[in-house]
């Protein structure tokens, strides 16, 4: 969504992790997924327009995980 509503921003933004669906218990998977997704979460959250955003606020704050993913566009 961020990527949307805010088009400028879409080749800065960092792309998000790639999931496994085989393996995905792999430590060494496991740690880079997660420094990538600290790098995504610290990137959009320290920006001083993404991280003010509505739809970053509402992706922290959503019950349902897929309700509002702030990079891809929710599908009619």
């Amino acid at each position: 969504m961020l990527t949307v509503k805010y088009p400028l921003f879409k080749s800065r933004i960092p792309q998000l992790p790639p999931k496994r669906v085989l393996r995905n218990f792999d430590p060494q998977f496991l740690q880079k997924r997660e420094q990538s997704l600290q790098y995504f979460l610290a990137y959009v959250v320290l920006h001083p327009i993404l991280g003010s955003s509505v739809y970053t606020e509402m992706w922290f704050t959503s019950n349902n995980s897929t309700s509002c993913n702030p990079i891809i566009p929710p599908t009619p």
